[in-house]
């Protein structure tokens, strides 16, 4: 365990440094003269909520609609959140939060995973044990490898997979070996590598839901098919993950002074949580709801009182699935799921389904009794209410933004976003390269790679 946290120090440091030099290169060479033995060093790493369940990029929540920030608060931001905001590269960006946050998780895994494979004669309950921590790790890889690519990778594009630049994919401790990004056709078939391996070894359920579990895994996994538009894929992968595990909340049966939700709520299926800023509160107490998107709720949709409350400049967010109303959950849940299925049924032609799935969800978020079921006659009717309803419940996700980046490529559904800041008007069109938000600066500086088209 000590070549554990020796290493994770040294990945620290390094990552904090703008260059990799001889002096880090030999304490990790020292430092691997210690190997950790037991299978519960692993788990213990894994059971690290601030390592693996939490540090998932915000910045393209903070880009995405819906919400809006006074000058004064825009200015409290770091450098990338404030150039996120606006869809700008006014301000040097570093890498030490967003950035080194999900890399240092991604660090971890690996490490776990290189361990992992040394030890030797495991009895029957020890591989079982071993599957499990590997499926852990492959699975928190994954969303790791995925969310970045969501943030740093240009939108999915079968005819541009191969030349369009993904990630860098990290894939060992080796602090040597050099930084660079694979291609996007690369970035998704590892991310649904590790995810399909992930789903092979987990269990079905876990006790814990910080835990990964099958249901986890195959949510995942529609989650990637839904952002590169493989609609069959992802009703698959969400339909299984809902036979697993399938309960909504009844919303009149919660608190509604409550400042969140609760991390282990009934719908949560896998408990993530986005990148906290420095100011810890910026996207909750900063950011208030435009009031076109709150307009939106019904005055007997209970969701406008669960999620929102009043404050002095305007509307602000209280609806989090979490133990606390900073680090914004982004996980698994069933209520996204029920609408990701619902989506894709109606694109593929199967109405009846895709409302019922979306009555469902909207009859437990209604005061009770009053509810009228929604019908659909055209695909294009039905898809309105799916995505308007997503939008709704998904609220500071972390999902808005992929959504804005894959349905921009549907007529149908693209979208132009405007923000004004101290006078200046920002727009973001649809299909705009800033979709793809810039690598850090230092970053760029440290390991020579491209930087994204535009910036």
């Amino acid at each position: 365990m000590q070549k554990l946290i020796l290493l994770l120090i040294l990945f620290l440091a390094v990552t904090s440094s703008f260059s990799c030099n001889e002096k880090w290169l030999d304490i990790k060479a020292d430092a691997k003269q210690e190997t950790p033995d037991s299978l519960e060093d692993f788990q213990v790493l894994l059971n690290n909520r601030i390592i693996i369940n939490a540090g998932i990029p915000s910045l393209g929540e903070i880009a995405s609609d819906g919400y809006y920030i006074s000058q004064e608060a825009w200015l409290t931001g770091s450098n990338a959140e404030r150039n996120a905001y606006t869809w700008s590269k006014a301000y040097t960006y570093y890498g030490n939060g967003n950035w080194q946050t999900i890399y240092y998780r991604i660090f971890t895994i690996n490490l776990i995973l290189e361990e992992l494979h040394k030890l030797r004669s495991l009895s029957g309950k020890e591989k079982e044990e071993f599957n499990n921590i590997k499926g852990q790790a492959l699975f928190n890889r994954a969303s790791a490898f995925y969310f970045l690519a969501q943030t740093y990778a240009p939108v999915f594009n079968w005819q541009t997979l191969d030349k369009d630049p993904g990630i860098p994919l990290k894939l060992s401790t080796d602090l040597k070996s050099p930084t660079t990004r694979a291609s996007l056709r690369e970035t998704y078939e590892r991310i649904l590598l590790d995810t399909k391996e992930a789903a092979s070894l987990l269990p079905n359920t876990v006790a814990t839901r910080t835990g990964a579990s099958k249901a986890a895994a195959y949510g995942l996994l529609s989650r990637i098919y839904l952002s590169s538009n493989r609609y069959d894929s992802a009703f698959s992968y969400a339909d299984k993950a809902l036979k697993i595990s399938g309960s909504l909340l009844n919303y009149n049966y919660i608190n509604t002074e409550n400042g969140y939700m609760g991390a282990l709520n009934g719908e949560v299926i896998y408990h993530e949580t986005m990148y906290a800023t420095a100011s810890e509160s910026y996207l909750t107490t900063q950011y208030l709801i435009d009031p076109d998107l709150y307009d939106l709720y019904d005055e007997k949709d209970l969701r406008k009182t669960i999620f929102f409350r009043r404050s002095g400049p305007g509307i602000t967010f209280k609806g989090n699935y979490n133990d606390n109303s900073t680090e914004l959950y982004c996980g698994i849940a069933t209520d996204e799921l029920y609408l990701t299925r619902a989506e894709c049924y109606a694109r593929s032609g199967n109405l009846e389904a895709a409302m019922q799935d979306l009555n469902f969800l909207l009859e437990n978020r209604w005061k009770e009794g009053t509810f009228k079921p929604l019908k659909a006659n055209t695909e294009k009717n039905a898809l309105d209410l799916i995505l308007t309803e997503r939008r709704k419940e998904l609220i500071l996700r972390g999902s808005r933004w992929t959504d804005l980046r894959r349905l921009n490529k549907d007529p149908r559904f693209r979208k132009t976003i405007t923000r004004t800041v101290a006078g200046i008007k920002y727009t973001l069109e649809p299909n705009s390269y800033k979709y793809t938000l810039p690598l850090p600066d230092d970053i760029i500086a440290q390991t020579g790679m491209k930087q994204n088209e535009g910036w």
